[in-house]
């Protein structure tokens, strides 16, 4: 069995929308002094950091099961749904799985990153050495001579291996959190077509627009699905309202300016035809991670 090392975090499906008859898209970033450089890329060459998901500690058959039996699978799924989009302007052919594959997806974007899983690994590792007295009473009673003096230092010993399988367990918990999911699936899902305009979509490695909260009554989430394709999920029929009567060429640039702001390394496009625009606005407006807002209501709560 040949085990994955490649592990994207932006999946090459989903960029192979942006890509030319030479099955390549031009991928932006700043490799130094802050200057954009247009670099054309395969799809499976970019989006991707070596053994991302891996988890040290267990069998080689192990460390790559959030790769092989969890992402893969989700993206594999997303993209069967991607092609049922593709082939409609309209949403009647989703069904619960289809449904449920999209928003699965989606909600993994929000946490796959390099840096969401370094924020997690963070967040996970802030409360891994925290004991109470009655463990460290437990620890002292069955320690051996061999191990450290405190359950803390013998936690912070194991703390790679043991945080490494947690990040896995949690990622899946997160990106499967049925409640929000039923949210994603229950939502108003619609295809804006902007092929009539003369300015194409771009996408980046932080693609997904979308609302402090998914249960406001205006909660919006959007994503480029391609040079001509905006997925938009809502709640009700005035915000769909707003989204439709705006003119597609101001949606458009709106949300070509915020996927290239919110930018962490790459963005993407067709062509280098929008570099200067690229260059004015990439990374200008980081975003609060959904992992960050996690990890901060957390410490938050244990400070109360």
């Amino acid at each position: 069995m040949t085990l994955p090392k490649k592990h994207h975090y932006i999946p090459a499906f989903y960029l192979k929308r942006w890509a030319n008859t030479n099955d390549c898209l031009v991928e932006f970033s700043r490799p130094y002094r802050g200057i954009v450089k247009p670099l054309r890329r395969h799809p499976d060459a970019t989006g991707y950091v070596d053994r991302l998901y891996e988890m040290r500690g267990v069998q080689a058959a192990q460390a790559q099961d959030l790769e092989r039996l969890f992402m893969s699978p989700v993206d594999s799924r997303a993209s069967e749904a991607l092609e049922i989009l593709e082939r409609t302007d309209s949403t009647r052919s989703w069904n619960s799985g289809t449904r449920s594959a999209w928003s699965r997806f989606i909600l993994s974007l929000l946490m796959r990153t390099p840096d969401d899983i370094e924020q997690l690994r963070r967040n996970i590792s802030a409360e891994w050495t925290i004991t109470t007295a009655a463990e460290e009473d437990q620890y002292a009673q069955a320690r051996g001579p061999e191990f450290p003096f405190r359950f803390a230092e013998y936690l912070r010993d194991v703390e790679h291996i043991e945080i490494d399988k947690a990040v896995s367990r949690v990622s899946r918990s997160l990106i499967d959190h049925a409640k929000i999911g039923e949210i994603i699936n229950n939502m108003r899902w619609l295809i804006l077509e902007t092929s009539n305009v003369d300015v194409e979509l771009l996408t980046s490695d932080r693609p997904i627009l979308i609302s402090a909260t998914l249960r406001e009554h205006d909660a919006y989430i959007i994503m480029p699905v391609g040079p001509h394709k905006i997925f938009a999920a809502v709640h009700n029929e005035a915000t769909a309202k707003r989204l439709v009567d705006q003119s597609i060429r101001a949606l458009v640039k709106s949300v070509n300016k915020l996927v290239v702001s919110h930018a962490v390394n790459y963005v993407y496009g067709r062509d280098d035809s929008q570099l200067r625009f690229i260059q004015k606005h990439m990374a200008s407006r980081p975003q609060v991670s959904l992992l960050e807002r996690l990890g901060r209501a957390r410490a938050n709560a244990k400070s109360t």
